[in-house]
């Protein structure tokens, strides 16, 4: 009967309630001739003899593995959205002359897309932006994991490169051998309107200017993280942002979105929709943006996380 999961105090209970003539019921983990363990509903039923002794004991088992199996999942599915929700329901930093937005749309009930704002040394605004590979409670876990070792090592160092160096390795020791995680960090310097960045192979991002045309195209600068241990991240060089750039951060789940005849969203339609829409705020762009993948989608199920970063430069002295 025992399986090592339960304590003897568990047994004690069980067995001083039968054999004082009791019926028990629980749920007892058990284990088979093979080693594996099971879960079941358990009823154990007293029987007595003429003389009212306790002769022999009836047990009706219902085995309710894949039940608890499920539940549990279902648990941890919720506490892990429960924690994702409060990293993306943070409020955007408010900075002088820009106007930042962003949203995680998972396609689960947890996601393994990320983004975030963190303040980096030298008066510098982190914006970040990843997508762990698969999907589910492992991507979700993952994805806290990667924004839990980002934000560490911001203390230590204010080059981004070196930032995911030391995320990378970190994240090397971890990952199952299919998985990995894209990621772009850029870092904007207020003051100066530049920005630099580097990106760990993730979707590109792009800097529109107030005309809406194409500026820099913000590509891979590295392999993903989590493939190769004590790797170099590189970083760019400065880039100058202007009045009514727009910097924009997607994850493939906006480039690949399908719909029927398995024509897929892509850059251009992303950039044509910015473009036309880049006269309203970013949170507006950012929530717009997801609503036109959707509508383009027709009805087809969201197979893949959608999450999207928008920061519009504006001139000093606007929000």
């Amino acid at each position: 009967l025992k399986s090592g999961v339960h304590d003897d105090a568990f047994y004690e209970k069980l067995w001083a309630t039968i054999l004082s003539g009791n019926v028990y019921r629980n749920t007892i983990a058990n284990r088979k001739k093979n080693g594996e363990i099971f879960f079941a509903e358990q009823t154990i039923t007293p029987m007595h003899g003429p003389n009212g002794a306790i002769t022999h004991f009836v047990t009706v088992i219902k085995d309710v593995t894949e039940q608890r199996k499920l539940h549990d999942h279902l648990l941890q599915m919720r506490l892990a959205r429960a924690v994702q929700q409060q990293f993306y329901g943070m409020p955007p930093p408010q900075i002088d002359g820009f106007d930042i937005a962003g949203a995680a749309f998972p396609a689960d009930a947890t996601g393994g897309d990320y983004f975030d704002f963190i303040p980096l040394p030298g008066d510098c605004l982190g914006i970040t932006i990843g997508d762990v590979s698969g999907h589910g409670i492992g991507s979700a876990l993952l994805m806290v994991e990667l924004r839990a070792f980002l934000r560490a090592f911001i203390q230590q160092t204010s080059d981004i490169g070196e930032i995911l160096s030391l995320t990378n390795n970190a994240l090397v020791s971890d990952l199952e051998q299919d998985r990995f995680a894209t990621l772009i960090l850029c870092c904007v310097h207020p003051d100066t309107r530049t920005l630099e960045y580097t990106s760990a192979g993730h979707t590109p991002g792009f800097i529109l200017d107030s005309e809406g045309t194409l500026k820099r195209t913000l590509d891979s600068t590295d392999i993903p993280l989590g493939f190769l241990p004590e790797h170099a991240f590189t970083r760019s060089g400065p880039i100058t942002l202007e009045d009514g750039d727009i910097l924009a951060l997607l994850t493939d789940g906006i480039t690949d979105a399908e719909r029927p005849d398995q024509d897929s969203f892509g850059v251009d339609r992303a950039l044509d929709f910015i473009r036309q829409h880049r006269h309203e705020t970013a949170q507006e762009i950012v929530t717009g943006l997801y609503e036109a993948v959707r509508e383009f989608s027709d009805g087809l199920p969201q197979v893949d996380d959608i999450t999207a970063v928008v920061c519009k430069i504006k001139k000093a002295g606007n929000r």
